[in-house]
């Protein structure tokens, strides 16, 4: 699972908008860095309780009543996920997904219903927000920047239907407690190296190379037969158990949530860290984001970091891509014949209508000299949320589809595929030229952006 798109409404330091999340095509950022602060820490906070499930949301240890802006609002979110088939519980499920929640002031939490979407786009399918109770769907964590872990009171009880929402815990509360490292990795070991089972000896083996590479860990005996955990815990220095921690703790989430997988570190997935620069050192930071990124090489980390550790970061994982999945292909209907008697009625003319509710962006230029990460994409987004209402406001309707031409020659339309715009096909290359002579020009591909489910209705009817 990776998050694509996320909208909020009425929350309490970001008041309404959107978390932009860097994406190209069929490729999202694999790492967003932001801002250390509190407004921000929101954000991360928003995404846990709305992608956690709705069953989870009211047995999170916090006040979730500061998460309003205004207490006679209710909050609403709104988000896109791309579920991919490890994660999917059905084939039609695959692909970008979008959802949302409402809260009001008593903490009830429901499913938005369709009519009551406002950021979401309609060309993107939207399926009631999951409870969340299952431990591979929706698989999301969550760490604050103070981890701090059980020593010989973690149950490991994973028949517990709740288990899961302690998995964004520290995100919330300071006193939530990861797993005991002791405890796992002595279970870990048994199933690995004694049992030979396949995930565990997967986690342990990786575990093992990548803490020894990059925090100094002697792990040279974690994987014969004999190895004493705790003594080899103890042995650690303070900064390494420190660093190590919430990394043994994510190992221990995916292969509780994926036992049947040969490979569960490979898993996608969503992790949410508030200020993981605190848990190391200046010099320290680096090795331990390339850590992370090599032991959870598909996994989306959304993390919050201060000006200093921001500047530290290796500018090789801010080029890491996460793939986003393609739906299946649907098997073709056979053609349907028309009974025998039947009356055919023709379009003669192929003219829609009511072309008048169509838009056409005619021009979209960014003179070259602006250099700015993605804005022509943000820019289209912006237009697509604002245009029908101005419209309305000026012309006393408003349009249910937008359409534009991309030269081939010249540009590809990467900023209208970021933005969701959908490509029909490609112009044949001519124009009129009179009456009857015609004109050759270069061919252009056709985008266009749907603002409402039932633009086809609309275009097609001819009593509008």
């Amino acid at each position: 699972m990776h998050l694509v798109q996320f909208y909020f409404e009425n929350a309490h330091e970001n008041g309404d908008g959107e978390l932009y999340l860097e994406r190209g095509g069929d490729e999202i950022s694999k790492w967003t860095l932001l801002p250390a602060g509190q407004s921000n820490r929101e954000l991360l906070r928003l995404i846990a309780t709305a992608c956690g499930g709705t069953s989870l949301f009211p047995r999170l240890p916090f006040a979730w009543q500061s998460l309003w802006q205004n207490p006679y609002k209710p909050l609403q979110v709104e988000y896109v996920l791309a579920h991919h088939p490890s994660d999917a519980y059905e084939q039609r499920h695959i692909g970008l997904q979008g959802s949302g929640i409402r809260t009001d002031g008593k903490g009830l939490v429901r499913s938005l219903r369709l009519e009551e979407y406002r950021f979401l786009s309609y060309i993107i399918p939207r399926h009631r927000a999951r409870t969340g109770l299952g431990e591979s769907w929706l698989f999301i964590l969550g760490y604050g920047p103070e981890p701090k872990h059980h020593d010989g009171t973690d149950d490991f009880d994973f028949a517990d239907p709740l288990f899961r929402v302690t998995r964004f815990h520290p995100l919330f509360v300071k006193h939530a407690r990861l797993n005991d490292p002791v405890e796992f990795l002595g279970r870990v070991h048994y199933r690995g190296v004694r049992c030979k089972r396949l995930a565990s000896t997967h986690v342990l083996e990786r575990l093992s190379r990548l803490l020894q590479e990059h925090l100094d860990i002697d792990t040279s005996i974690w994987m014969e037969l004999e190895c004493d955990f705790r003594q080899q815990w103890l042995a650690l220095a303070p900064w390494q158990r420190l660093a190590a921690l919430p990394v043994i703790d994510a190992v221990r989430h995916l292969l509780t949530a994926y036992q049947k997988h040969s490979k569960p570190l490979n898993i996608p997935g969503l992790i949410l860290f508030d200020r993981p620069d605190q848990i190391c050192t200046e010099e320290l930071f680096p090795l331990w984001a390339r850590l992370m990124d090599l032991m959870f090489p598909e996994t989306q980390f959304l993390i919050t970091v201060a000006d200093q550790a921001r500047a530290a970061f290796p500018c090789e994982l801010l080029a890491r891509t996460c793939k986003l999945p393609t739906p299946p292909e649907q098997p073709q209907k056979p053609p349907v014949r028309a009974q025998h008697g039947a009356i055919l009625l023709l379009d003669v003319d192929s003219r829609l209508p009511n072309l008048r509710y169509v838009v056409s962006n005619a021009r979209f230029l960014i003179l070259p000299w602006i250099k700015l990460p993605n804005l022509a994409s943000r820019i289209l987004g912006g237009i697509v949320r604002r245009l029908p209402r101005d419209w309305e406001d000026r012309y006393h309707y408003r349009p249910v589809l937008l359409e534009t031409f991309v030269q081939l020659d010249r540009f590809t339309g990467t900023c209208y595929k970021a933005a969701n715009w959908i490509r029909l096909g490609t112009t044949d290359g001519y124009s009129l030229y009179g009456k009857k002579q015609k004109k050759q020009v270069p061919s252009k591909a056709v985008f266009v952006y749907p603002l409402t489910r039932k633009f086809r209705d609309i275009l097609c009817s001819g009593g509008a």
